[in-house]
């Protein structure tokens, strides 16, 4: 029996879930003797930057981060920078040492991972999912994520980008998906315009991926030798080696890695007409729990799940719009499940959402960006305000607005 034998068993046997993470953390605790700072594919030909950094052990995974740095929108100088995901801190150094941004945190599912990207490079590092950022709304200017989302990507991940981006933040992916290249690109700006975000730029690295992979697979290949016998095979999986699985589905095209720059939908209040506000007094239904329109607000879901749904007294034209509300008072049983959902619905579609976690004040304020497309045509929207977990609130401000568009060119 073959260590893939070995491992394709435990993970039958514990779930995939489970023996990710149990792995991850055994992986980390080893490669913490190797010296090692960073595991990503890398990309090739790395640039005099990286050349000249003396700092850089692994340079074709620190110019995989230069690239990524370049590829954004804006300049990192004086910004607010987050790293989903940073593995052992290498590659956040490098952006830090580069780059001069403002304030920098990286974030990773593992505790020894952000422990050695404290201890050893002196970054500021908190243990965490990807998909429940423990940051407040509009935290970031600056989002990077290398070559992990493809483990956790969804609504969730995609949600909190949404989030915690500041306006006019930026967020870069650099990771791979199965599929043509064409296929990944169309797949994901529909997936990111789901939740407001629009991919302004995106590039396909495969070629730089396959050659940063060949010409590093020495230096990979005697790592693994250092590594306990059982975890070798996937280990080659993960740093890419070209007797890799990945690394094969790169060069026969079943696979393709991409670079991809991200922005919040960019609108704006009309200026030439003011700030068009349109009526919402049309309370369509409630959830389970208790719920009422009394005074200009609503109590949502008292004591127990449930939602409010509400929506505009008239059809809606096409063009962009922006939904605002204001929740006072409101807070959360002790539940796992403690977070409040704001959605736009076209019939049983989600066109948007928005998402806010238990806080420390009183109230909270939600925005929404959404657009009703020219090929659907006027027709009826709805609001739903609701939580999975058990809330109580009120609603003191339900605000829709028309708006204009800002910022429409691709980049």
């Amino acid at each position: 029996m073959t260590a893939s034998d070995v491992l394709n068993l435990l993970v039958r046997y514990v779930g995939n879930d489970r023996f990710m993470a149990a792995y991850y953390k055994l992986a980390y605790w080893w490669t913490l003797r190797t010296g090692i700072t960073a595991f990503d594919y890398g990309y090739a030909p790395y640039s005099e930057l990286v050349a000249g950094d003396q700092k850089a052990q692994e340079p074709y995974q620190m110019e995989l981060y230069n690239q990524a740095a370049l590829f954004l929108d804006r300049n990192l100088h004086g910004s607010r920078v987050l790293e989903i995901s940073c593995g052992l801190g290498g590659g956040f150094d490098f952006i830090v040492r580069h780059y001069r941004i403002g304030f920098g945190i990286v974030l990773d599912y593992t505790l020894g991972a952000v422990t050695h990207a404290r201890t050893r490079f002196g970054l500021a590092g908190v243990q965490g999912d990807g998909r429940v950022l423990p940051f407040a709304d509009r935290s970031f200017d600056t989002v990077i994520n290398i070559e992990a989302s493809h483990i956790y990507f969804g609504d969730d991940f995609l949600a909190e980008l949404a989030r915690i981006l500041a306006p006019g933040g930026q967020v870069v992916i650099a990771d791979w998906r199965w599929g043509t290249i064409v296929d990944i690109e169309t797949a994901l700006r529909a997936d990111f315009a789901r939740f407001g975000l629009r991919i302004v730029r995106f590039r396909e690295i495969t070629q730089n991926v396959i050659a940063a992979c060949e010409a590093d697979t020495p230096r990979r290949e005697a790592f693994l030798t250092k590594l306990p016998w059982p975890i070798r095979d996937l280990a080659r999986q993960w740093i890419g080696t070209t007797g890799a699985g990945d690394y094969r589905s790169f060069v026969t095209h079943r696979a393709g890695y991409f670079l991809l720059g991200a922005v919040p939908q960019c609108f704006r209040s009309s200026s030439a007409m003011g700030r068009e506000e349109l009526a919402i007094t049309h309370l369509i239904r409630m959830g389970p729990g208790t719920a009422r329109r009394d005074a200009g607000w609503v109590v949502a879901a008292c004591g127990k799940p449930g939602h409010v749904i509400f929506g505009p007294d008239m059809e809606l034209a096409a063009g962009p719009y922006a939904l605002r509300v204001r929740v006072e008072g409101y807070g959360f049983q002790e539940d796992s499940r403690a977070r409040l959902n704001l959605d736009v619905y076209d019939g049983d579609r989600i066109i948007a959402l928005r998402t806010i976690y238990r806080t420390q004040v009183g109230f909270a304020e939600l925005e929404i960006e959404f657009e009703v497309s020219p090929k659907i045509g006027r027709r009826r929207y709805e609001f739903r305000l609701w939580s999975p977990g058990a809330i109580s609130c009120r609603v003191t401000r339900l605000a829709l607005f028309r708006c204009e568009p800002e910022c429409r060119d691709e980049v």
